[in-house]
Order: C-alpha cells, then structure tokens, then sequence
C-alpha cells in the first residue's frame, strides 16, 4: 500500500485493532532495546538474548542442518549472523537482511588520562560522521570493556544508573562565545575539544592520579589496560516516547538499531520458511564497513559456505538466486529544512521506504537496484498490505549517504534498501514513528518469510 494512495485517511483505516495492540506491544520492545543496546557489543549481546529466547541455538559443533532449524554465529563479539533453515533447497537462494550495530559516538583514545589546570579530563576521538557542536553539554555514559594482558575483561557502564555520575564535554558561555559564534559550524567545536570531563578532585593538586585511583580501586583497570580497551561515551539519557500523542520515539543510535530491532524480532517470529532466512547484524558500517566485524568481512560468505557444504551446493550457486534487504534508516523530510530535500523525500509516518539507490552526485557511490528487484520488493509489500513509500537522501547534488548494499551486491547478489525514515540522523537525539517502525517489522518479516517468493 503505497502511502500516496491513502493520503488523508487515519491510521485506522489500514491497522486492524490486534495489529495497532501488537504494534504498542512492538514499540515498548524496541524502546527496551534501545535502552540495553547502546554500544555494538551491547547490541549483539541484547540480540543472542532475544534469539536464544525464540529457540535459535549455535551454529557450532553440527554435523549438518535441516529445514526449521534456527541457528545462529557471532564475530568477535561485533556482528552475528541469525538462520532459519527453509524448506527449499539453498542453491534456489536466501532471502538476507543486513543492518548495522554500531552508531557514531565519542571513543576514548588509548591513552585518555589527562589533567588540566587541576582538573580531570578523558581525551576522545569521535567516531563516525557527526556535528560536533551537538556533543557539548549532552550528559554522556561511558560504556566497555578493557581487556588485560592475561586475557581477562573488565565490563564498564557508567551513567545509565540515577546513582551513577555520568561525563560530559563542555561549552564556552554565551557571555565568552563572541568569536566563536563567528565560525563556521563544522569549525564551532574542533575535534580536540571533545574531550569529557571527568574529574575535579584535587588530592595531591593531580586529577589524573584521583581518575586512576578510582578506576583501580573501583574497576580494577589500569592505565595501561586502557591501551586494550574499548570505552564508548554515549547519551546517558533513555528511550523515550515523543509528542503529544505519544507518537514518535526519541533516542540515540536509532541510526540502526531501529532496522536491527525490526529484523531482529522478524526473523525471530519464524518458525518456518521457504527460502533460507538469514540477517546479518554487522559493524562499522559509518566508518565505511572497514574490518572483520563488518559486512565487507568473509564472516557471512564463510558462513554461506558452510550451509552449503551440507547441502552440496556452492555459494556462487545462490548469491545470484537470492536477495538482499539493506536495512539502514533514512532522513525523513524536516519541515524545518525544506529546501535541502527533493521530490522523493521520505516522509514520517507514511510506512517503510524504499530507496533504489543513496549515494551522491551523479548516483556515485551506491547500489542503484535494479527495475526487477524493486518490482519485487513492491510485491510483498502490497501482498502484504504493508504501508510505504519512496525515499531518498536529498535534493539531486545536496544529500550524500551510503548504505552497505553495495557490498553485498559485489556478491553477484541484488539488493535494495528498505529503510525506517529518521528526523536528527547521527545526532544525540534520534526520532522515529511509531507507524513506520511496525511497518518495518512486518516488511522484513514477510520478506524473510518469503509469501511472496
């Protein structure tokens, strides 16, 4: 059901009473995500728990798979793999959904203990496209991990908790921001001031010895641990229910746990499929899909391959015949900034979008699906009444983003977005619909589910 069809009718008119109670039911699921996931590790943790609750179990240790069997793989604690087995054999293809686990944030560089004018600071380098000015004065958590030379973990989260302090980097005063405001907005805030203060104790006149003294006797971290470990600052505060009529769903790292979510409990919901279902949860994805946790790793053609061997198959025999959802969530259309989004502009609750293509400029840089793949796309949508709409980044030369379906069609394997249109993309601050999450989730899961196949 394409929205343009059904401009001016309420939402009454295509959810039925169960699907507007599953979709609250749906939505209070995704904001108790999202409160648990805040960081990649965090997010994968959150989804085996899911996943093993709806009888998925580890791929290791099989002599082989049969039709209905829910498995599952995790790399490096960073990205994972979920299966149902379908009935069909696989060299007829998978129906695979990719998303991503990771969101731009502040990481602590390896050495982040500094002290300045008696005064504790954590030194921080930002990690994915971000507007540096929206940092200052958000209250910020540190989540992670350090690992020490024997191998063992330390698990770190401070913040979340009303009992916990929690970091933030500062700003100048109005009173003092005379030459500030004359900059450029990329140029208000430098990279190297986003640094989170941490510490205003003066023992001994040194803030770093207090910082190390407590992440010692509290944590068990030393300073050098900090060399191996991996801390993320992230917003302390919760998911929230946005507007008047509770609507809309304000949060961090939207940007993609709302996709991971919607794929998450779509391929959970199965308990038999035609095609072999696959979602793979990668990482990295907004520093470029670089490294072994993320969708460019060999981590789901192996796995492929392993699925194939039991079926004496090859993996070049089902990438063609198969198909991929990119799942990565899309700007929506700001009423606030008109002028930078073009005639296709995703909008806020009008259902799941399709964008045959992202990239930038002359269609650079990006999967450009193809006429029969969007055909089919459409066709499970409309089979299954699912409300959506066309979506792209901007104005023709204004936007610019890039999804990792490009990747996954340097498999020989067509893929196309179907993505959650979002307002405050990479900011501190995300915000979905309601309407447009539910309709993701039962996109992908019909999708997965393969009715239309």
């Amino acid at each position: 059901m394409r929205t343009d069809f059904y401009a001016g009718r309420k939402e009454a008119d295509y959810l039925n009473d169960r699907e507007r109670q599953e979709g609250k039911e749906y939505c209070e699921a995704y904001i108790r995500f999202l409160n648990a996931a805040k960081t990649e590790r965090e997010t994968i943790d959150e989804a085996v728990r899911i996943a093993e609750h709806a009888g998925f179990a580890p791929l290791g240790g099989r002599d082989r798979v049969r039709a209905g069997d829910k498995i599952y793989a995790i790399n490096a604690h960073k990205s994972l793999i979920l299966a149902v087995i379908g009935d069909k054999p696989l060299d007829g293809g998978c129906s695979l959904i990719v998303a991503h686990t990771d969101s731009p944030r502040l990481d602590l560089k390896p050495a982040p203990i500094l002290g300045k004018n008696g005064l504790g600071y954590l030194d921080a380098h930002y990690y994915g496209s971000i507007k540096k000015y929206q940092w200052p004065t958000v209250p910020l958590a540190l989540h992670g991990i350090a690992v020490k030379k024997d191998g063992s973990k330390r698990r770190v989260v401070i913040g979340e908790s009303e009992t916990d302090p929690i970091f933030g980097v500062t700003d100048l005063s109005t009173h003092l921001a005379g030459r500030q405001m004359n900059e450029s907005a990329r140029d208000i805030i430098p990279g190297d001031a986003l640094d989170l203060l941490a510490c205003s104790d003066r023992r001994n006149g040194d803030a770093k010895a207090c910082m190390l003294d407590i992440l010692s006797g509290q944590y068990g971290i030393e300073e050098e641990d900090l060399i191996s470990a991996e801390f993320e600052a992230v917003p302390a505060y919760r998911a929230r229910e946005m507007g008047f009529d509770r609507g809309m769903i304000a949060a961090y790292g939207q940007d993609d746990r709302a996709c991971v979510f919607a794929a998450l409990r779509a391929i959970s919901s199965l308990s038999q499929t035609g095609r072999t279902a696959i979602c793979l949860f990668a990482d990295k994805e907004e520093i470029g899909s670089l490294g072994n946790t993320s969708t460019q790793s060999l981590f789901f053609p192996h796995f492929l391959e392993e699925l194939c061997e039991w079926e004496g198959c090859k993996p070049r025999h089902v990438f063609p015949s198969s198909m991929c959802l990119s799942a990565d969530v899309i700007a929506a259309f700001d009423p606030t900034y008109p002028e930078v989004f073009g005639s296709n502009a995703a909008h806020l609750h009008h259902g799941v979008a399709i964008a045959k293509y992202r990239g930038s400029r002359g269609k650079q840089e990006t999967n450009d699906a193809s006429a029969e793949t969007v055909a089919f796309l459409r066709n499970v949508l409309d089979q299954n009444e699912i409300l959506w709409q066309t979506g792209e980044t901007g104005k023709v030369d204004e936007g610019r983003s890039q999804t990792v379906a490009h990747i996954i069609t340097g498999y020989n394997m067509p893929a196309v977005d179907l993505a959650v249109p979002i307002l405050s993309m990479h900011s501190p601050l995300e915000v979905t619909d309601k309407l447009d999450l539910f309709m993701a989730y039962k996109a992908y899961r019909a999708f997965l589910q393969g009715d239309a196949q």
